[in-house]
């Protein structure tokens, strides 16, 4: 204001964001299709308005409009592959339906998607109040974040359900994006234990496929796995954005994640004339069951089919694995331990673990199938370990215990149940 500048101060500066803005009106400069165009946008947006220049506000309004049928599916999930940029690509937005709402535009159809996008975080987000760290995301607590809809299933999921109203369902699954994402319970009244806590729920993620390259990683056909307030199979982190760096290399690929590698290397994840080759091919929710089918395909080794078998059933989970081929292969399937889990027994088709700070374990047994199995018990701190290494954190890596079974053919199956056991 003229209290705090001086008439050549204000001249400086009015100058300066009026060069800014043409800056950003400039085609050449636009970063199309990446949150970092959202972020010009909003700055145009609001200096046209400011500067009361139509042609300037116009122009970010189309190009928002493209941003947004870019970023988001009709399901309004963020096509960048993290969970980290949905939050951040639907903040950006709401920072943007909050300066056309101070300025007198319609803001209702933007609003109403906004809670569609912020229900697929309720969803993902785990029974501790952290986002599911799938793609390129950081681990971080969503307990105090801004909520659009006071009464939705990103209010109560953040809150613990202290706030907002407890959802109709359990689990939601997202088929074009590829999420499945199912929950034992809302409410700890209707957990095994009735006096328990909310973040003991057990919690899955099922991942398969994928519309841009954006932030991927090999995680098709992948899980997550969380209970007793515990994470218990992870998924990698990401560690830095250096591409070429050894660490995010690993943590990028298939190989840092709970699905099964082929000759023990990653596919091929970073092309997207590839979209198609991988996703989610059926899906039952059965809300009176409490069970959850769901399958998912990858495409993606060349001359191998893999169809995962995904069923969710409160504390346990099942999955089947067909894969087949006309040649002779070496298949791993892959479980990546988390910090929580301290494996006690194993043995050629068993693993059972204790969880840290509860009496419950976790137990990993590999039914009946033509196949011999070869089961291997990797410390990523071993000299030589090729597996086994977490990212929950920037430029922070620890590590871990990875289960590997491994067999040999042309067409291989794994059935393999996973069950979150008391003490008794």
């Amino acid at each position: 204001s003229e209290e705090l500048f001086s008439d050549s101060e204000i001249a400086l500066y009015t100058e300066q964001l009026k060069r800014h803005a043409r800056y950003l009106a400039d085609d050449k400069n636009y970063l199309k299709n990446q949150n970092h165009g959202l972020f010009q946008d909003k700055a145009l947006l609001f200096l046209g308005y400011f500067f009361k220049n139509q042609e300037w506000i116009e122009l970010s309004k189309k190009r928002l409009l493209g941003q947004w049928n870019f970023l988001f599916t009709d399901e309004m999930v963020c096509v960048e592959n993290s969970f980290t940029y949905q939050y951040v690509n639907k903040l950006l937005f709401v920072d943007i339906f909050k300066i056309l709402k101070q300025f007198g535009e319609e803001t209702d159809f933007l609003k109403n998607k906004l809670i569609q996008a912020e229900e697929f975080i309720g969803y993902a987000l785990m029974p501790d109040a952290y986002g599911a760290p799938f793609g390129d995301s950081i681990r971080s607590d969503y307990s105090s974040c801004e909520c659009l809809d006071k009464e939705g299933v990103f209010a109560f999921s953040s809150r613990k359900g202290k706030m907002g109203k407890k959802p109709d369902e359990r689990s939601r699954i997202y088929p074009k994006a590829g999420y499945y994402f199912g929950r034992e319970f809302w409410d700890p009244a209707d957990g095994p234990q009735k006096d328990g806590r909310f973040e003991d729920a057990t919690w899955v993620m099922f991942r398969s496929g994928y519309l841009s390259i954006t932030h991927r990683q090999a995680d098709d056909n992948s899980f997550i796995l969380y209970s007793k307030g515990q994470d218990i199979f992870v998924d990698s982190g990401f560690y830095s954005y250096m591409f070429r760096n050894p660490i995010r290399r690993y943590l990028r690929s298939a190989n840092a994640h709970n699905t099964v590698i082929v000759d023990g290397v990653s596919f091929p994840f970073l092309r997207s004339d590839l979209i198609g080759f991988s996703g989610i091919l059926y899906h039952e929710l059965n809300r009176e069951k409490q069970a959850d089918y769901v399958v998912g395909y990858n495409l993606l080794y060349h001359g191998v089919c893999h169809i995962r078998h995904f069923l969710f059933l409160k504390e346990a989970v099942f999955i089947l694995d067909e894969l087949t081929s006309c040649y002779e292969h070496r298949y791993s399937q892959l479980f990546h331990c988390g910090k929580a889990l301290q494996p006690l027994i194993v043995s050629d088709k068993e693993m059972l673990a204790s969880i840290s700070e509860t009496d419950s374990y976790v137990r990993i047994k590999q039914l009946e199938t033509e196949n011999q199995l070869f089961v291997h018990l990797i410390n990523g701190a071993a000299p030589g370990a090729e597996y086994g290494i977490l990212s929950e954190l920037r430029d922070q890596y620890e590590y871990i215990y990875t289960l590997r079974f491994d067999a040999a053919g042309k067409n291989v199956q794994f059935a393999t149940m996973i069950t979150i056991e008391n003490h008794e």
